[in-house]
Parts: C-alpha cells; sequence; structure tokens
C-alpha cells in the first residue's frame, strides 16, 4: 500500500486535519507578505497541491503520470504531519539551516528536514558557537 501524502498550507498550528483552523493562525498566515510573494510566482504548483490533498481522484491521477498502475484502491490514508517552513518577507523559502544565536541560547529557526535537527550538519556550527561563547 502506497500512503498518501501532500505538501499544503495548515490553517492551524499543529493543525494535522484538513479541517482544523484556528483564526489567530490563519490570519498570521494569510496576513504575511512572503506568502502573496510565494503564491504570485508559484500559484499553478501550489493550487494542484491543495487539490490532490482534498481529492483523492486528483492524487491518483498525479500518481499514475509516475506508475501508470496506480489505482485508489492501492492508496491508504494516514495520519498528516506538520513541518515548519521559514519564509522570507520576499516569498523565498529558506532551504537551508538559519541559527540563531543569542547569549545563552541557539534557536533553529529553520531545518531542511526535521531529522536535520539532530544531525552532525547542525551540530558543527552550534558546537563552533558555543566554543567561542567560552572564551
Amino acid at each position: 500500500m502506497i500512503q498518501r501524502g501532500d505538501a499544503v498550507p495548515a490553517l492551524q498550528r499543529e493543525g494535522y486535519r484538513n479541517t482544523d483552523f484556528k483564526l489567530r493562525d490563519a490570519l498570521e498566515t494569510l496576513l504575511y507578505p512572503g506568502l502573496w510573494r510565494l503564491a504570485a510566482k508559484h500559484h499553478g504548483e501550489g493550487w494542484n497541491e491543495i487539490v490532490r490533498s482534498l481529492s483523492k481522484k486528483a492524487f491518483v491521477r498525479s500518481l499514475q503520470h509516475l506508475i501508470p498502475e496506480i489505482e485508489p484502491q492501492d492508496l491508504e490514508p494516514c495520519p498528516a504531519g506538520v513541518r515548519a517552513q521559514a519564509m522570507e518577507r520576499s516569498g523565498r523559502l529558506v532551504e537551508d539551516f538559519r541559527l540563531l544565536f543569542q547569549r545563552r541560547a541557539v534557536h533553529v529557526l529553520n531545518a531542511p528536514s526535521p531529522a536535520a535537527t539532530a544531525s552532525l550538519a547542525i551540530a558543527v556550527p552550534i558546537a563552533r558557537q558555543v566554543c567561542q561563547a567560552d572564551r
């Protein structure tokens, strides 16, 4: 069985279902200028992702471009995950680590994948910063 998954905006932080909605979170997202700049550049792809997330038929059709033998019964629903994606006001997605170093704290503002937060690739710059702070 293939588990179905899409990348779509959520209208609630930690909203795991298509129907999850929190006005404050939705407004914060929808009023962010970067979202509208991103949407202006990629509105077609974004709309297609949303349609595929809401329609199993559309999702199967898109999969059949890669694997023609896929049928709706080959898919099973699975719980959704939520991953934050940093975006600049320009609408550019932050595709690499974004770290903020403060006096006694290191904040990971963006990670390329959830697993990356525990990787050596992020440990090295953090360790360097901590070693410099100890001097």
